[in-house]
């Protein structure tokens, strides 16, 4: 990892098994890592929520109940935004594309809003089946004071 100097860029990379627990640890460790970039606390909530579901989402249909899984979580800072790339060898998704980003329908639904607050909060995703592996690139803006010196 680079020098941590505000307004640099950088790049983090973190690789987890899929066990329990390991997208919580994952997450923290990430999060913490990205601390000292300068990111504002708008941006860093947003890009704590926007992988929290990512990956949540990799454990919970990727994988289910295989705990034999690998998870690498790529973040590299470009200019005004943060490109994070997920990487898993889990299934592939339905149809091999992206859900749509729309609301549940239903008035009080269990789930249903991971994928809407992944896109909502994001400039661009894009989903890529690679090799047999899932190739998820998340490109999220970033508050412009972040890169400024």
């Amino acid at each position: 990892m680079s020098s941590k100097t505000p307004g640099k860029h950088f790049e983090l990379r973190v690789l987890y098994p899929n066990r329990t627990f390991a997208v919580r640890e994952a997450l923290a460790t990430t999060m913490q890592a990205l601390e000292g970039y300068g990111l504002s606390p708008c941006d860093s909530v947003n890009v704590e929520l926007v992988l929290a579901e990512a990956l949540n989402n990799i454990a919970e249909h990727a994988y289910k109940d295989d705990t034999r899984g690998m998870v690498e979580l790529q973040i590299a800072h470009r200019d005004n935004s943060l490109v994070c790339v997920i990487i898993d060898d889990g299934a592939p998704m339905p149809n091999a594309t992206l859900p749509a980003c729309t609301l549940p329908e239903d008035d009080m639904p269990e789930g249903g809003f991971g994928w809407f607050v992944i896109q909502s909060l994001s400039q661009s995703v894009q989903y890529q089946r690679v090799n047999d592996r899932n190739h998820l690139v998340i490109e999220m803006a970033l508050d412009r004071s972040m890169t400024s010196s």
